[in-house]
């Protein structure tokens, strides 16, 4: 849902934003089970992925938006001692 409002949003700018914010959490909470495996995947985004590609890119590691948001958001919490929103 997140990606097709921004989709149709158009804010171009912010959309570029927040998709790295994105591609951000999951090479995080990646990098907290493998390491290695992480750092690739982010030196090979920053040497080769661009505006044209990186959904390519996100694809070819198996990498989904918005997958691991509700993991990093609670842990983020957790971590500052914030109050954590309930369903």
């Amino acid at each position: 849902d997140y990606i097709k409002y921004m989709f149709e949003t158009n804010l171009v700018e912010d959309y570029y934003y927040q998709i790295s914010y994105l591609i951000a959490i999951e090479l995080y909470e990646l990098y907290k089970i493998d390491k290695d495996k992480a750092l690739y995947i982010l030196i090979d985004i920053i040497t080769n992925g661009n505006d044209n590609n990186i959904f390519d890119m996100l694809k070819k590691y198996n990498i989904i938006l918005n997958n691991s948001v509700e993991t990093y958001e609670r842990d983020f919490c957790k971590t500052f001692g914030l109050k954590i929103k309930e369903d």
